[in-house]
């Protein structure tokens, strides 16, 4: 009888393990910190589908079968084809709901959440000068990381603010909690970039002391602009063409308008003084007018926004205070590069001309005010707080920097690196001579795979857009 109660139980012990659901397994038996890769503004890649019922001009396509990329596709934004693209990407505001919403007939989202690939370039054709999170991840699978057991990566819609991603916080939390179960209850590293380190300072501000000593070993920021920037002033104001050679301010600066980010990486208050203007407007009447970081109203009042107003009333209640977060950080970043300070624009040239661009200290993109911040908050919180500057390193490129990323593996993995090529293995090499850059040109072009357009009509427009300006 005993005999026949122990056959049993071992049947029974042998078909729960081969019914049992698979488990990633490591590769290594000593469990590492998960870690997870959070982007900023333009560094998730964007899907979009297209049922339109109408369109601003006959080049443009109304529908698509299948999602195509969007973010960022070089195909979309050369000259005409743009018009379309922005008209794609463009965001309209509801007053009621106080949220934005795709235009009608426009389906846009990010893949492969908790997966890198869509954050380890920028392009997913992975055209050189768009990389973005790849030699970090590769650093780290170089050190016994694999992606989708102890490394993430959290792309979320960037065009919106924090206070409509409601789905990315759900499934960042969901992705610390398992991390952690499923790698020996060890607490979670979260490497951030730009907006990207704002959405988590303000979602583990509301997170009790309790769960960030638990699931958080460390906050490790890159280029943070915790005070904002004054280049957001300029997108929104004359635009900006973000560093590619073919693309119109004025293109970006339309769609600028809509986006909640970009507004909420204004200029805060406290960082930049109210007696103190970062942009200045010559009038007919000899004088100029000025705006602060307490003008905004008049700003867009001036500027004829009516919406964007009100977006910008809605971010500038989400960040507030900048306390100490009550966990390790790390605090990286550039610095010694040319970045706005203030803008003059001459009598006449408000908004559609060019202003005079004053530049100061900074990474190129955000000034050093906004980016030291987090150096404050060593002595007012127990938990370590380490702050590093790089020279001459741009914003963008921050991630792909290989001192930076060395850095950023030293303090994930512990071990010290003497060589940078050290940071990688044969199976997960990084070419080092790769930057991040949209200095692109047309050539560029030649690299990337079909982007769903009906690139024949984009070239028979521009044809027609050439004899039209010879003629005229």
């Amino acid at each position: 009888m005993c005999l026949k109660y122990l056959i049993t139980f071992f049947l029974f012990i042998q078909l729960t393990h081969l019914y049992a659901l698979p488990t990633i397994k490591s590769t290594n038996e000593k469990f590492l910190n998960p870690v997870i890769l959070t982007p900023g503004i333009a560094g998730s890649q964007l899907v979009a589908k297209l049922n339109r019922p109408e369109v601003l001009h006959y080049y443009c396509q109304k529908t698509t079968d299948e999602y195509f990329n969007i973010w960022l596709s070089l195909n979309l934004i050369i000259p005409v084809a743009i018009n379309c693209w922005v008209d794609n990407m463009i965001l309209k505001y509801d007053n009621k709901t106080r949220k934005t919403y795709n235009q009608d007939g426009v389906d846009i989202k990010v893949t492969e959440f908790g997966n890198t690939s869509t954050i380890e370039y920028i392009n997913p054709s992975k055209i050189r000068y768009t990389v973005y999170f790849d030699p970090i991840v590769k650093s780290l699978e170089s050190h016994g990381y694999e992606i989708g057991l102890n490394l993430f990566g959290t792309p979320y819609d960037f065009r919106k603010s924090p206070a409509e991603l409601d789905d990315f916080y759900a499934g960042l939390d969901k992705i610390i909690l398992s991390s952690y179960r499923n790698n020996g209850k060890m607490p979670v590293i979260l490497v951030c970039h730009s907006m990207g380190c704002l959405m988590l300072y303000m979602h583990l501000d509301k997170k009790p002391q309790e769960f960030k000593d638990k699931y958080i070993k460390s906050l490790i920021t890159l280029g943070a602009p915790w005070g904002g920037s004054v280049k957001s002033v300029k997108e929104i104001v004359s635009g900006d063409n973000l560093g590619i050679s073919f693309v119109d301010e004025t293109s970006i600066r339309d769609i600028s308008r809509t986006f909640p980010s970009v507004l909420f990486l204004f200029p805060k208050p406290g960082f930049w003084r109210e007696d103190e203007p970062f942009l200045t407007v010559a009038t007919n009447e000899n004088r100029n007018l000025t705006y602060t970081s307490s003008d905004y109203e008049e700003l867009f009042k001036d500027l004829k926004l009516p919406d964007t107003l009100e977006i910008y009333k809605d971010v500038s209640k989400l960040m507030t205070n900048w306390k100490a977060p009550n966990i390790e950080v790390h605090c990286f970043h550039g610095f010694g590069l040319d970045t706005p300070k203030k803008l003059h624009f001459s009598q006449g040239k408000f908004p559609d001309g060019n202003p005079l661009v004053e530049m100061g200290e900074g990474d190129g993109t955000v000034n050093i005010r906004s980016l030291e911040y987090c150096k404050y908050w060593k002595g007012r919180q127990s938990q370590e707080v380490t702050y590093q500057t790089f020279h001459k390193v741009e914003h963008m490129a921050t991630v792909s920097d290989l001192n930076v990323v060395k850095k950023v593996t030293e303090v994930i993995t512990g071990i010290k690196f003497t060589k940078l090529e050290d940071l990688f293995n044969n199976d997960h090499y990084f070419d080092p001579t790769l930057k991040f850059s949209l200095n692109l040109n047309v050539s560029d072009l030649k690299t990337e795979k079909n982007s769903k357009l009906n690139l024949s009509e984009i070239r028979m427009a521009n044809l027609n857009k050439s004899k039209t300006n010879k003629n005229n």
